[in-house]
């Protein structure tokens, strides 16, 4: 294992705990940490929670999960699997105004603003 893959590990396991704390109203000290823990038996999580941890980390890893994967991932170790081969989503462009400041944008939103910015001049 190298160093990359223990980091994704640590951090995922945090988020999950730290939801579970969340969701439980538990400390967080007396929660698993296990990449093989069921999140329906070990970690408490319904179908609402689960798709708050897929939020968390997609964000926190930078990822785009399938559809399917919420269904299919029953456990930490099945998330790291998605994680290694989740797609990264498209690379922010840069939108910028004649103010001098500049907006990002996600790749997908370049149509809708090239669509509806107003014309300047």
């Amino acid at each position: 294992m190298n160093a990359t893959e223990e980091d994704h590990e640590a951090r995922l396991l945090a988020l999950v705990v730290e939801l579970a704390a969340e969701a439980r109203a538990q400390d967080a000290r007396e929660i698993p940490r296990s990449l093989d823990a069921s999140f329906e038996r070990d970690y408490g999580f319904d179908s609402l929670t689960r798709m708050e941890l897929i939020h968390r980390v997609e964000r926190s890893f930078g990822v785009t999960f399938a559809e399917r994967a919420l269904a299919e991932m029953e456990t930490p170790r099945d998330v790291l699997r998605e994680i290694a081969g989740a797609p990264f989503p498209p690379p922010a462009i840069i939108v910028s105004c004649h103010c001098g400041s500049f907006t990002f944008a996600p790749r997908a939103a370049q149509t809708k603003w090239t669509l509806s910015k107003p014309q300047l001049r």
